[in-house]
């Protein structure tokens, strides 16, 4: 499953204002002896923005997927029983036993939130966000001149083996591999402030969060060849075997977000920082297609 080592976030806030207007209307006494009565200051203005649309753009490092030996190799004069299975002398590896689809992806989020008070103290907020899907791929042919092997494990010997593609002067044929992976996800918050100060940098507030968080994370992974029989083979010239696999696997994500916020504003500026935690544990089916 995927692991994400850093992250870099970019966000625009998008609010609604309406101009207010405070009008404060002092009564002078009637008496010439007696002190200048005023009305109590008004409460601070409400501010009009109390729903807010945000949007950002996602910078990802993900860990990749680790792939088994998919498609091998051997030198020319390897032996047909030896040619291309992992462990013999020259076997060599063309594609996987090694990570793909890893290092950084772009993304994005929409966000959208409602403050319950004109103070910005207590509010709700529901986002998505999406990762670009990313692939790796691959493919090779041989007339017959390289050899070219899928790898597997056999189960009624429990002894590495291979299914030949392309054999000199027995087989030629082509081979494609393709790795696909994705990950998306949602979730909603409640948002509480807990304390707030006023200093030379400007005006600081930390607030409590709590919501729900969902993650969805797929790989898939496409694996065909198709092998032609050569003439004076083991099979009729022309004779042709196609193969393909296909293996799915998915997990979802539903848990408990708790964390931390906190705020720094100076003028039309604001800084904002998070800090969150999911607790919960993956769930999602793994499925394959047998080799057709």
């Amino acid at each position: 499953m995927k692991r994400f080592h850093s992250a870099l976030t970019l966000s625009a806030l998008v609010t609604g204002l309406v101009a207010l207007t405070a009008i404060t209307v002092c009564d002078r006494a009637v008496a010439a002896d007696m002190p200048l009565i005023t009305k109590a200051p008004s409460p601070e203005p409400a501010d009009p923005g109390q729903f807010w649309v945000g949007m950002e753009y996602l910078a990802w490092s993900v860990k990749g997927d680790r792939l088994p030996p998919l498609v091998t190799t051997s030198p020319a004069g390897t032996p047909l029983a030896q040619a291309g299975t992992l462990g013999a002398a020259g076997t060599t590896t063309l594609f996987g036993d090694s990570s793909v689809n890893d290092g950084w992806r772009s993304g994005g989020r929409l966000s959208a939130g409602y403050w319950f008070d004109p103070q910005h103290k207590t509010g709700i907020e529901a986002s998505f966000f999406g990762l670009e899907q990313v692939a790796t791929g691959f493919g090779a042919s041989s007339t017959g001149a390289q050899i070219l092997a899928r790898p597997f494990l056999d189960a009624t010997t429990n002894m590495p083996n291979s299914a030949l593609i392309a054999f000199p002067g027995l087989l030629s044929g082509s081979v494609t591999a393709s790795e696909t992976s994705r990950l998306y996800g949602a979730g909603g918050l409640y948002r509480q402030e807990i304390a707030s100060s006023t200093g030379f940098w400007g005006t600081e507030r930390f607030s409590l969060l709590v919501g729900y968080r969902f993650l969805y994370a797929s790989d898939r992974l496409d694996i065909s060849s198709t092998s032609a029989a050569a003439a004076g083979g083991l099979a009729p010239p022309g004779f042709t075997v196609s193969a393909s696999d296909s293996f799915h696997a998915s997990s979802s994500f539903n848990g408990l977000d708790l964390g931390v916020a906190g705020e720094l504003g100076r003028g039309p500026w604001t800084l904002e920082w998070r800090a969150k935690v999911a607790m919960s544990c993956f769930t999602g089916p793994a499925s394959s297609a047998p080799a057709a």
